[in-house]
């Protein structure tokens, strides 16, 4: 059509989105044609000849009538069209276009954009009618006929309903699955990306391989595999997560339901109790011992923090208030996701993964005046902070936690702290309840969980001990690793590292080798550990002063104006029992 440039350029100027087709496929030639706006320059510079229109512009929707699926092609076209006649529609009011296969698409506008829907199947699941809504694109095989888009008017709900309606009449399909394992056996995934424009590019003894639609050099995108019905993505360029199965419903999910899963839950009209049916979910995994004697072979786990923490391990690092735990948490997490060791004494044997840290003590500002001077972006490393504006209890702040971690692909997870995630994690049964949440969650995920815990109030001159965790031993139970940060008395700022847990290898830094450390700050890495050479863990701790002398040091402290909470933490006694000294004093000798 000769006036082809003049439409496209009018349907611009209309608000509505021309796309140049690949001139031996179905798709478009622009990269995130979906979203961005594309000039009638880059149109006509592709040289393609062929051109579609992008569906969800100004409510623009299709109703797409695949009667080539149908036994009778032409008898389901025709009765479609003829039940759209006896109901009175208006049919002035959509731009109906023939398509090659014998099947039709009625173009229209809606209040709003609809989502992409399979109305009807045939008895083997083929589509027959569906609705192309959103981010979805129409072929104009008919050019001339476009030009009538800028002028079609908005169809009523009833219209609307009415062309719903007939489409759904042709439904041959068994009923809908309801739940996850009826759905997987129920629909091919390699169906269900072909109704999505991948193409099959090949054939092995194990899968069909696939290709993306789109502008891509590659050969093969994925593969769906003939036994599991499960498809391997390997291309990074698609909205799947690459290198990973998805079922069929992790596939309409993605295509159909932009990853909301609960939106696909809702639309199948899943209930809460078939929802957790999914086959790929279950409680137990068996081994015989040949497979635990194969897995004895693998390559050990490696690590990320020396021997303290190695690669898919629940791990704690916990210490009393203000001895620094999430500056070493933050540090922690900045050399993981660059790949990097935190120290010459702590290897870290990763190349660098996408690292999330969910910081629920320290406000956003707050952290930021920590690495506001840091010269480094570290770009596998994001920061999660409650916004406030949605209310989650204890037992659902996991599922936060969860959802997060999946949006970004973490692999190393640190959580600053467990302390802040319950309304009593002090109390045994509250703690292991939250940890064995948050385990579970590893486990589901591949991670590597690194939770930043407290210890209650105790004397800065005694050792650090596994009982000293909050939640008491029961709960260091659960982890692979435990690690403790504890005061030194070598200085204000000065630590010690101590490990009190390990699963993977052997103790490397207990109590006769602890790794002493400094609390630093400088302009351009802000405030993080220097670590020095190794100790017994006793030249770390005071020698423990005798009554007396304690009872003056308090003493002098009240006289100096510190509180009874501030004597409490400096001479690691209880509150109660300093103001039972002072009043003890008092008595004998009345302080002016």
């Amino acid at each position: 059509m000769k006036n082809t440039p003049l439409l496209l350029e009018t349907l611009i100027k209309s608000g509505y989105q021309p796309l140049a087709i690949e001139p031996n496929g179905k798709g478009p030639v622009h990269k995130a044609w979906t979203t961005r706006t594309i000039s009638i320059d880059e149109l006509t510079s592709r040289g393609s000849g062929r051109f579609g229109l992008r569906m969800g512009d100004h409510g623009l929707n299709c109703i797409d009538v695949d009667s080539k699926n149908h036994p009778s092609p032409e008898l389901m076209r025709k009765e479609f069209f003829e039940m759209l006649k006896q109901s009175g529609f208006d049919d002035s009011k959509v731009l109906i276009q023939e398509t090659p296969s014998t099947g039709a698409r009625l173009i229209y506008r809606a209040d709003s954009p609809r989502k992409s829907e399979v109305l009807s199947r045939t008895k083997d699941k083929s589509t027959l009618v569906e609705v192309r809504g959103s981010k979805t694109q129409v072929l104009m095989y008919e050019t001339e006929k476009f030009e009538r888009i800028p002028d079609l008017k908005t169809l009523t709900a009833d219209e609307e309903g009415i062309l719903y309606s007939i489409a759904r009449s042709f439904d041959e399909a068994p009923n809908e699955p309801s739940n996850y394992k009826d759905y997987n056996s129920s629909y091919s995934s390699l169906f269900l990306l072909e109704q999505k424009g991948w193409t099959v590019v090949g054939e092995d003894d194990l899968a069909t391989l696939v290709l993306r639609p789109g502008d891509t050099s590659s050969k093969t995108s994925g593969k769906v595999f003939l036994n599991s019905n499960k498809f391997y993505c390997f291309s990074t360029s698609t909205p799947f997560e690459p290198n990973r199965a998805h079922s069929a419903a992790d596939i309409t999910i993605t295509l159909d339901y932009h990853g909301d899963q609960k939106e696909f839950e809702r639309a199948m009209g899943f209930s809460k109790r078939t929802v957790t049916e999914e086959p790929n979910r279950t409680y137990f995994a068996t081994s015989t011992v040949s497979d635990m004697r194969i897995l004895s072979q693998k390559e050990p786990p490696k690590m990320l923090l020396g021997g303290l923490i190695h690669e898919k391990e629940n791990a704690i690092l916990f210490a009393s208030t203000n001895a620094g735990k999430s500056i070493l948490g933050l540090q922690i997490a900045k050399a993981v996701s660059e790949g990097k060791a935190v120290c010459e004494a702590l290897p870290n044997e990763l190349e660098p993964i996408a690292t999330a840290l969910f910081d629920f003590e320290l406000s956003p500002q707050q952290l930021a005046q920590r690495i506001k001077n840091a010269t480094d972006d570290y770009p596998r490393l994001r920061f999660f902070h409650p916004t406030g504006d949605v209310y989650a209890k204890p037992e659902e702040i996991c599922a936060h936690i969860e959802s997060a971690i999946v949006e970004h692909g973490a692999q190393f997870v640190v959580i600053d702290n467990i302390s802040m995630l319950a309304y009593d994690n002090e109390s045994a049964a509250d703690a292991k309840l939250l940890v064995q949440g948050l385990k579970e969650l590893r486990q589901r995920h591949d991670l590597t969980l690194l939770l930043i815990g407290h210890s209650p109030k105790k004397a800065k001159n005694t050792p650090i001990e596994i009982k000293d965790l909050a939640g008491s031993a029961m709960v260091g139970n659960m982890f692979d690793a435990v690690i403790g940060l504890n005061w030194s008395t070598h200085g204000p700022q000065h630590r010690y590292i101590k490990q009190l847990k390990v699963r993977t290898g052997a103790y490397e830094f207990a109590e006769d080798n602890v790794l002493g450390c400094c609390i630093v700050a400088n302009n351009t890495l802000g405030v993080y550990f220097e670590f020095h050479g190794t100790s017994i863990e006793g030249s770390h701790l005071q020698a423990s002063a005798g009554r007396e002398e304690r009872d003056e040091e308090i003493i002098r402290l009240h006289e100096g104006g510190h509180s009874h909470r501030d004597i409490s933490t400096i001479v690691g006694i209880g509150k109660s029992r300093v103001g039972e000294i002072i009043k003890k004093y008092k008595s004998v000798r009345p302080l002016e």
